[in-house]
């Protein structure tokens, strides 16, 4: 039986990381003896954690009795003084959005806050470059959205594993320089979370159009604003609809299509995937190769932005199955993992 020549295994359980903007070289993490003119290419074999867990809130601890997030709140700015964070997710945290033609558009790149042209206000540039100044009277007046805030808010673990790997849960790649992101919509009920925010107590910070105190709850896709603490039973929601323009965001593009690390490193290297199983019945539990090491992209790419996240989390027996995989040896007789040799 064959054996293969590398093992590499990259298992992404929650990535929180930026994705490379520009194409690695494999010089970067090799080194070969002269002698050889010729290297093999490594097998990496993604193990993307598609267990229900992963539908939770990216910031944050997860959910109380209540559905609330109960800790990490917004720390963006201006609301924060030398401990800025920005929010990695769909939304750009540079830009402020408007929701137009059911989906989150790009409306201004943000320059700096209170420099010497804009007093307590964020100096902005629309998409044609022209310059102005954007209070919190203005954020509501001209119903927008902070990306970083955006990216706090709404992003599901899911979500950013995607944006990590492939650039997102994505329409069809066409070469344009356009497509649009989609939050998870989880299969199963109860995959919920909601996060309060009142922007009079956040250094007066307008991350939304609404002002003073909200809840804002992430349900099957969308999200849900309301000043009652069920957000979900009232108020107006919004689809996770992203616009991406590369001509606004040209770092999550490759090509004129959106990219992660797996069409960043591209035919570099050979690439599989592994999910894990559901846990019970013949052949049912520890993980399963979806795409064996050699298959294309565009087929890996697929499963990893469809497959839901709804199993257990079997990771030391998914671990083994990709082990077993690698040296092309079936599994331990009486266990129920399937065998992919």
């Amino acid at each position: 039986m064959t054996r293969r020549p590398w093992v590499v295994l990259l298992a992404v359980l929650l990535a929180a990381g930026p994705v490379l903007a520009a194409e690695p070289s494999m010089v970067t993490y090799t080194l070969l003896p002269p002698f050889l003119a010729n290297a093999a290419k490594p097998n990496i074999l993604i193990i993307l954690d598609n267990s229900l867990s992963m539908n939770l809130n990216a910031y944050g601890s997860p959910p109380d009795a209540t559905g609330l997030v109960p800790d990490e709140p917004y720390i963006g700015p201006p609301a924060c003084a030398g401990d800025c964070r920005s929010y990695y997710g769909y939304f750009n945290a540079d830009w402020f959005y408007h929701f137009s033609g059911a989906r989150f558009v790009h409306k201004y790149r943000k320059m700096q806050y209170q420099g010497d042209a804009c007093i307590n206000a964020w100096q902005v540039a629309d998409t044609t470059g022209a310059l102005a100044c954007l209070d919190n009277a203005h954020v509501q007046a001209e119903q927008l959205w902070d990306g970083n805030w955006l990216n706090w808010a709404t992003m599901r673990r899911i979500d950013v594993a995607r944006k990590v790997l492939m650039g997102g849960r994505a329409t069809a790649p066409a070469g344009a320089g356009h497509q649009t992101v989609y939050g998870e919509v989880p299969s199963q009920a109860g995959q919920t979370f909601i996060k309060f925010y009142d922007s009079n107590l956040n250094g007066g910070a307008a991350g939304s159009p609404y002002p003073g105190s909200y809840y804002y709850g992430l349900a099957a896709g969308e999200l849900f604003v309301s000043q009652d603490s069920n957000p979900f039973a009232q108020g107006a929601h919004y689809p996770i609809a992203v616009d991406k323009q590369e001509a606004c965001e040209p770092n999550d593009f490759l090509e004129h299509n959106l990219a992660g690390v797996l069409q960043h490193v591209g035919d570099l290297a050979r690439w599989g995937n592994e999910f894990f199983n559901q846990g019970t019945g013949v052949n049912g539990s520890g993980g399963f190769i979806a795409n064996p090491i050699g298959a294309a992209i565009q087929s890996i790419g697929a499963d990893l932005q469809n497959t839901g996240a709804d199993t257990r989390s079997p990771l030391a027996e998914a671990f083994y199955v990709a082990m077993q995989y690698f040296r092309q040896q079936d599994v331990q007789a009486g266990l129920d993992y399937p065998s992919q040799v």
